[in-house]
């Protein structure tokens, strides 16, 4: 099997049945993926219509691809990438074929979509659904102490929770009556930035709601 992906041409005959690189795509967005049965020459042999399975790999909340029926040798398949990173790969099998697998893929972030905040005991993890406002992140906020400051961190993301190199000026309420909220402060221009955060009053449970970021999109 052999895929073709945007910015790579088809070149029958060839080694590799292939010519350029496969250039940058965004996240969320759907690109097509080429595939064709072909020869050790990279010809494409027509006769040969095998079901593709088709795979993402270093991209664990890309959604499945599925499995198509080539037609007259070949397939055009949509793909979409979730994680913005320089290592995703497309990969096709089929039952009875050399697996082909591509060379890595540019993911850019989508644009700006809104802020995401993590606290102490939770994890910032790129593109992990939901994608209402309240995934993008592994763990949960571990109970703090009243009057001891901790960190939380902002940052500026696409819809799928990657970082944006942006810089707004961002500001903060919290929902503790009796704690004072960070000052207003501008991301670094990596789209991140760590605060100091201070509560007062106890509570059972410390999530994100305590504290709310805002700046505009």
């Amino acid at each position: 099997l052999l895929l073709v992906l945007p910015g790579q041409s088809y070149v029958m005959g060839s080694p590799t049945g292939l010519s350029g690189n496969p250039s940058a795509v965004t996240a969320g967005v759907a690109f097509n993926a080429a595939a064709r049965a072909v020869d050790d020459y990279s010809n494409t042999v027509y006769a040969n219509n095998p079901a593709v399975t088709y795979s993402v790999l270093g991209d664990a909340y890309a959604p499945d691809s599925g499995l198509d029926t080539l037609v007259s040798g070949s397939d055009i398949q949509p793909v979409t990438l979730i994680v913005a990173t320089n290592t995703a790969r497309i990969q096709a099998t089929a039952p009875g074929y050399t697996a082909f697998t591509s060379s890595t893929m540019s993911v850019i972030a989508a644009a700006y979509s809104r802020l995401h905040l993590t606290l102490p005991g939770e994890t910032f993890a790129s593109g992990k659904p939901p994608y209402d406002g309240t995934g993008g992140k592994n763990g949960a906020a571990s109970l703090q102490v009243a009057g001891s400051p901790f960190n939380a961190t902002v940052r500026a993301v696409d819809s799928f929770y990657n970082q944006i190199s942006t810089n707004p000026t961002v500001s903060f309420t919290l929902a503790d009556p009796n704690a004072t909220a960070p000052a207003p402060i501008a991301l670094a221009a990596t789209g991140a930035q760590t605060v100091a955060v201070t509560l007062k009053t106890s509570t059972s449970t410390v999530a994100s709601s305590v504290i709310t970021a805002s700046a505009p999109v």
